[in-house]
């Protein structure tokens, strides 16, 4: 089989703006190319993130404030929930497990408190039961076409019966013993890949049905190959989702040791080593949908201040600060997507080690956009074990950027990613290979200024780009200036 990694400077062919005005993709051979990543993100950036009314609101009180907070997220049905100017300390865990609810700050601080226990090292906000999607077998349609590339949006089914416009399915790729061997990933000595381990199940709408021939709405982004077990359409149950829940305008912070006069959270000292303390700020577990984390800045979290593992969550205009943790593997990876349709923008780290990164098995497609990393301590781009589909997109690193085969690196990962496209990015290096059959692509320095932006406002049109960007920011593609507002 064939890899492309495909790198291009100042003239894209892979992308480029047409004779009327609209981008102009290339294709290979077989039909793949570059997808369209407007559709992740809140509602796949089809209405904005809404402004809820309060419906309660809260006073910090002394000691746990645990107790509190989590009685008024029970109590509130839907709406937002109003941490007034304070400093609550949470012991414990605040669990979202209801739909429609807003965790809101006016110049709030919640502090994980606890330190020096393995008992404290947790999550500090969790949103969702974590339960993975649920398809019906008898509904299993299998897709006929010898090779459906990347970037499709229509193929062809055995039979439709029992599908409609309008269907939430699971478009479902195999992880064959084939598929493994081809990308030498079975001979990885740590942990070899092994078959039913990489299926992959994309969640799509069908948006149009002529006979056995379906389209949905965001594209394919692993080519279903017939040689290496082809595809199926499913329907799926998702019981006890979780959707439409917001984090906003809140500091988190993790107390990670022992007070020191000026350092009420941990002595500074103790950041390159204190474990035990709280790991996560906000993790948007599986089985979540169209949800939002915006406004928010995060302190000392060993692990992540955002790890989105559900479905078009929006993570925007927020901050990590920095971490509390040894400087080794499993540890500072501050925007972190392991589920799939995610968008990230305008978001900053401090000595975070991967800190644009997604994990292993993740069904894109994801993007990270106008995104910036200082005092970088490792690499930004797919890690772990096979991540499909990611954009990064205007995405500054002070370290490499890359999405290669990791071999028997870490716990043996193997190929991080595929379908990985690096676009107007800034880093010293970039290390960028693709599996066989598989492609990635790095271009620099092209048109338009934002891959995302543009895809958005073809399928949306100007209208979505007031509520996706801020003032200034498209006119000012590459330059940051957003940063200054938290300098």
């Amino acid at each position: 089989m064939h890899a492309q990694v495909i790198v291009e400077q100042g003239q894209s062919k892979t992308v480029r703006i047409g004779e009327q005005g609209r981008l102009v993709y290339a294709t290979d051979a077989k039909g793949n190319r570059l997808p369209d990543f407007s559709y992740v993100g809140y509602h796949s950036g089809e209405k904005p993130i809404p402004n809820m009314p309060v419906k309660m609101t809260l006073e910090p009180v002394p000691g746990d404030n645990t107790a509190a907070i989590q009685k008024a997220i029970d109590k509130v049905g839907c709406g937002a929930i109003l941490l007034k100017r304070g400093v609550y300390r949470v012991e414990g865990v605040l669990r979202i497990n209801t739909s429609g609810i807003v965790l809101r700050g006016e110049d709030a601080t919640i502090v994980a408190a606890g330190y020096g226990d393995a008992k404290y090292k947790r999550t500090l906000i969790t949103v969702g039961n974590g339960d993975r999607l649920k398809v019906k077998p008898a509904t299993k349609r299998v897709i006929t076409d010898d090779y459906v590339p990347v970037g499709a949006q229509t193929f062809t089914v055995a039979s439709a019966e029992g599908y409609r416009v309008g269907d939430r399915i699971a478009v479902y790729r195999p992880g064959t013993a084939k598929w493994i061997r081809s990308i030498g990933c079975d001979t990885i000595k740590t942990m070899p890949w092994t078959e039913g381990d990489y299926d992959f199940y994309f969640e799509r709408t069908i948006t149009g049905l002529e006979g056995n021939r379906v389209t949905i709405d965001a594209p394919v982004v692993q080519a279903l190959d017939k040689e290496f077990g082809g595809g199926a359409i499913f329907q799926y149950e998702t019981p006890g989702r979780v959707t439409e829940v917001g984090i906003e305008n809140l500091r988190l912070i993790s107390e990670f040791a022992a007070p020191v006069p000026g350092s009420p959270y941990g002595d500074p000292k103790e950041t390159g080593k204190s474990e035990l303390h709280a790991w996560n700020a906000i993790k948007l577990n599986r089985n979540t949908e169209n949800t939002w984390v915006r406004n928010v800045t995060g302190n000392y979290f060993g692990w992540s201040v955002v790890s989105a593992s559900g479905t078009r969550a929006t993570v925007q205009d927020c901050v990590s600060l920095g971490h509390a943790s040894q400087i080794t593997g499993g540890r500072r990876y501050p925007f972190m997507i392991d589920g799939q349709l995610n968008l990230v923008q305008r978001c900053v780290t401090f000595a975070g080690r991967h800190e644009f990164v997604t994990q292993a098995r993740t069904a894109g497609p994801n993007v990270f956009v106008d995104c910036i990393g200082y005092d970088s301590k490792s690499s930004a781009g797919p890690h772990h074990r096979y991540s499909v589909g990611t954009l990064f997109d205007n995405v500054k690193s002070e370290r490499e950027m890359e999405s290669r085969f990791r071999g028997n690196s870490g716990t043996g990962h193997g190929w991080a990613g595929a379908q990985t496209c690096f676009y107007n990015c800034v880093a010293p290096k970039f290390a960028v290979q693709a599996p066989p059959g598989g492609m990635s692509w790095v271009l620099t320095g092209v048109a338009p200024p934002s891959l995302y932006y543009r895809q958005v406002e073809e399928r949306l049109g100007k209208k979505a780009l007031e509520y996706l960007t801020i003032p200034g920011q498209l006119e000012n593609m590459g330059r940051y200036l957003w940063v200054k507002k938290y300098e």
